[in-house]
């Protein structure tokens, strides 16, 4: 059975009390018969005056990403001087990606946090931050969109997970997870291809994003757990990316490489369909796969797998919808932890553990597309 799922606004902030979207493009919170307006605070401690990017604003260049994810800790304005395609250690153009290809310098790099890559371009790790779009453009490149398949451009955290959640350990025993606060991300300009979310956080307070033009994500434009004070506003929403080449099972393939990698090393045997199979022949096989689905989606064949070419690759991988394998939202606030599951499973009456203070209002969204299976 197929379903084709789409939502455009996803709020389920773990509170009992239900929250929708009026039709007037204000947030309201109640039952049908009595519904009050979520508060929206304008001055003090949420929204501030309206911020200039000015010259006291450090520039963010090209070559400020080319050897990673742009981690600020400092507080501070920064705003794009020009287009930024994130494309950290990858190949040139027409070349093919090596083992350490995308993969980041663990002496710059934490290594529980980017164990399994780079998972932003810019990381938010610390309170007081504006970032102008400054009219320029900052996405993936297609070549590690297809690689790194759990990305934003923006994390509001030094991490992608908070402790004890995620498929690794994203926060070292004895490590804090630094969650940003009070922070603006301000338009125009344009957060464009991203294989998760444009903006992603946890744990965040005091977040505004104001006239972004978000493009190409496949999972949400923005997506924000446990969050005390959001405003989103005037923000254009153009549409979810719908040129995904591959399907969740090449990510599978790609991240399974590096402990195929550690069994060639200790010379590893295993029985596969009745025959003994050493580590380093599955391992050049997987390999040979990997590298083959980079080579027909980023180098060539219109950003598709060359189904006579390589059938057996065209039918692991192949997303023949073009869209991402999973519901897709233009904006999500959830409760504490990541966003999984069915809307509504999880309730909780935890007022730590529930989004609060929320205004959307005034944002265009069209074209949101996923497929499920």
């Amino acid at each position: 059975m197929e379903l084709l799922l789409a939502t455009t606004l996803l709020v389920a902030t773990g509170s009992l009390i239900p929250t929708v979207l009026g039709d007037d493009g204000e947030l309201y919170q109640g039952n049908d018969s009595v519904r009050r307006k979520v508060r929206q605070k304008r001055g003090g401690d949420l929204f501030r005056p309206e911020p200039d990017a000015g010259t006291k604003a450090k520039c963010l260049f090209q070559d400020d990403f080319k050897y990673g994810t742009k981690i600020i800790t400092d507080p501070g304005k920064y705003k794009l001087c020009e287009d930024i395609v994130f494309h950290p250690n990858g190949p040139l153009p027409g070349d093919l990606p090596g083992d350490n290809a995308f993969v980041p310098d663990y002496d710059i790099y934490d290594e529980n946090a980017y164990g399994l890559g780079f998972f932003a371009a810019i990381a938010v790790a610390t309170s007081g931050v504006e970032i102008h779009l400054n009219e320029f453009t900052i996405e993936q490149s297609a070549g590690h969109a297809l690689f790194q398949r759990f990305f934003a451009v923006i994390e509001l955290a030094d991490s992608p997970f908070i402790p004890s959640v995620g498929p690794a350990q994203f926060v070292a025993d004895g490590n804090s997870f630094q969650a940003a606060s009070d922070v603006r991300i301000i338009g125009p300009g344009t957060i464009g291809r991203s294989s998760h979310h444009g903006i992603h956080g946890n744990e965040n307070s005091k977040i505004r994003i104001e006239e972004v033009h978000f493009k190409d994500f496949e999972v949400a434009a923005v997506s924000l757990n446990n969050i005390d004070n959001l405003k989103i506003e005037n923000c254009f929403i153009e549409q979810n990316r719908q040129d995904v080449p591959v399907l969740g099972m090449y990510s599978a393939a790609y991240f399974i490489r590096r402990y195929a990698k550690k069994l060639t090393e200790v010379g590893f045997e295993m029985t596969l369909r009745g025959e003994t199979v050493t580590a380093q022949h599955a391992y050049n096989n997987l390999n040979a796969a990997i590298n083959t689905v980079y080579e027909d989606v980023v180098n060539g064949n219109e950003g598709k797998i060359n189904e006579n070419d390589h059938p057996a690759e065209y039918e692991l991988f192949h997303n023949k919808h073009r869209v991402v394998d999973g519901p897709s939202y233009a904006i999500v606030v959830h409760g504490k932890g990541p966003a999984v599951g069915g809307q509504g499973e999880s309730i909780s009456d935890d007022r730590n553990a529930t989004s609060s203070n929320i205004v959307i209002r005034n944002n265009k969204i069209n074209n949101i597309k996923g497929w499920t299976n």
